[in-house]
């Protein structure tokens, strides 16, 4: 129950933020960072995952409701939370191992390389919900690349100021 109410504030945390602060800012003019889905990321793999899929549709849908963006972020969030166990799958290959796995002891070429593909999908999907059109989305890659990086940097700040159990 205390681990459940902690990451449900830090989910909470995480959406003000990006609401309040990060929606606002623009690295070089024109990047936004995407960090919503880090709390998600770092959720077990193992408990609760009814309440966590739809704690993170609804903490989507709150960013959509403060932002205008009609659903964009809810099923984004929805998408990241449940496909985040697929990945572990798909890149290991005992699948007992895969409910025991902590992202936090993870070690750092996994660990980033796991953020970075979800910032990526995250980061298309939202382009691609927003655009319709390939043709828009083919055009904006460049800049989805870039916004991943920017959101990995902060993502990788993020988790070794605050979330490293190797310096706490």
């Amino acid at each position: 129950m205390k681990n459940n109410l902690k990451n449900i504030i830090l989910l909470l945390v995480f959406v003000i933020l990006q609401i309040l602060w990060f929606d606002h800012i623009l690295i070089f003019g024109k990047y936004t960072p995407l960090i919503f889905i880090y709390p998600i990321l770092i959720l077990p793999l193992h408990k609760n995952e009814i309440n966590y899929l739809f704690l993170s549709y609804f903490l989507g849908l709150i960013i959509d409701f403060f932002l205008f963006t009609g659903g964009i972020f809810a099923a984004t969030a929805l998408f990241v939370y449940y496909f985040r166990k697929a990945f572990f799958m798909f890149t290991k290959q005992n699948a007992e191992d895969i409910n025991n796995i902590q992202v936090s002891k993870l070690d750092f070429v996994h660990k980033y390389f796991y953020f970075f593909v979800f910032i990526l999908i995250a980061e298309l999907l939202i382009y691609s919900l927003d655009a319709f059109e390939i043709k828009l989305i083919i055009n904006k890659l460049g800049y989805i690349l870039a916004n991943s990086v920017i959101s990995l940097f902060f993502f990788i700040f993020i988790d070794l100021i605050f979330f490293n159990p190797k310096v706490q």
